[in-house]
């Protein structure tokens, strides 16, 4: 059966689907290593939570809550839900659209930008409370989603990328075959580019500071670096990470980073992909791994182990700290952006998923979808983490 755009859908929502746990955590950290102790606190929120963000302004935290099928099927509504940045207490719910699954924030304009399931990007205001704008990225496909009766989008959505310094918006559109860039002018709130050639599955995008080049890695072993002045494609790197599903930028070091999910649904798919034209597919790295990669020549180097299939990067400059979600092994790693040496590690159970950043505590948020061992749960999760 080929790769198809509901294929394409299922993966998207498969990012976040419940696993089974490694019995051993990969480079787990022994007592005397770890740098400081955590602290955790969780809330049970909605059946089911995506990306977070976190605004210092309003000191609150914006979970995605895309619901499940099952309760889009009893009329329950998407929502963003608000969350007391010190608490976790529930501050407001609010229903969306259309399911959203990645979002940023830009604090300054009070604007919550939201990708969603219909390929559509929202911008949502925090004070309002409301929805202020949408446009439609990807128009649609040949294929009919039964549950909706509607076409699947050409094009799915899951990274947004926010750049304040040319007051835009990036959001890979993720294909098969033929994924691209969408520019979203934040100003005017319209489309104003679509950049061609981002090949298979582009799910990681990162950017140099102040407003400097994008770059953005796929599953064909490419690392794509596009100049946010003129738009175009800069330069394509070969690279030998198998599955780099989201990027994050070291400042310290000026250096691009990329989670090895390593999952062998993917690998299969990639296998799959590759069959269809005539080819045959090399693994060229094992996984579960933070990768370290040259912005000027896409080479590796360094490879850190990680817990069991990572999910999401994030950087805080101001801690001097990396954090990344095992979803395998229920664990969120932490490294120095200095020298990328394991601070600690921390078991939350079940499976992290999406991280968010105060930056003023040092502290993070981190969603956690259901684990093999509480997957009839009624609610997934919110954790903070302080250290």
């Amino acid at each position: 059966m080929n790769l198809t755009l509901k294929s394409l859908a299922a993966f998207i929502v498969a990012l976040s689907l419940p696993l089974a746990h490694a019995a051993t955590a990969a480079g787990e950290i022994p007592p005397a290593q770890q740098s400081a102790t955590a602290h955790v606190m969780q809330k049970e929120v909605a059946s089911a939570v995506y990306e977070l963000a976190y605004s210092p302004t309003h000191n609150a935290l914006f979970v995605l809550a895309p619901v499940r099928f099952s309760d889009l099927k009893s009329g329950k509504k998407p929502q963003v839900i608000i969350l007391n940045g010190d608490t976790l207490a529930l501050e407001g719910a609010y229903d969306l659209p259309a399911p959203g699954f990645g979002v940023v924030l830009d604090d300054s304009s009070n604007t919550l930008y939201i990708g969603t399931g219909d390929a559509s990007v929202i911008a949502w205001d925090t004070v309002a409370h409301k929805v202020k704008g949408e446009v439609k990225l990807a128009g649609p496909g040949k294929e009919i989603n039964k549950a909706s009766g509607k076409p699947y989008p050409t094009h799915s959505l899951r990274q947004l990328w926010l750049d304040t310094s040319n007051q835009r918006l990036y959001i890979p559109g993720l294909s098969w075959k033929g994924s691209v860039l969408y520019v979203i002018d934040t100003k005017t709130f319209s489309l104003v580019k679509t950049v061609e050639g981002m090949g298979s599955m582009p799910t990681g995008i990162a950017q140099e500071p102040n407003g400097g080049d994008i770059f953005l890695t796929n599953w064909q072993h490419e690392m794509i670096v596009v100049d946010s002045r003129t738009l175009t494609v800069k330069k394509r790197f070969a690279i030998t990470t198998d599955q780099p599903l989201f990027l994050a930028w070291n400042a310290e070091r000026k250096e691009v980073l990329a989670v090895d999910e390593g999952m062998e649904k993917i690998y299969g798919m990639l296998k799959q992909q590759a069959e269809e034209s005539g080819k045959t597919y090399q693994p060229t790295s094992s996984g579960s791994a933070l990768v370290v990669l040259d912005p000027e020549s896409g080479k590796t180097r360094r490879t850190i182990p990680t817990g069991k299939y990572p999910i999401a990067v994030k950087v805080d400059d101001k801690a001097g700290r990396i954090y990344v979600t095992g979803r395998g092994d229920g664990t969120v790693s932490v490294y120095s952006t200095r020298d990328y040496r394991l601070l600690n590690k921390v078991t939350l159970g079940a499976a992290p998923n999406s991280i968010a950043i105060n930056p003023e505590q040092g502290s993070i948020f981190v969603s956690i979808k259901r684990g093999e061992e509480d997957k009839k749960a009624d609610k997934e999760k919110v954790a903070k983490i302080g250290f």
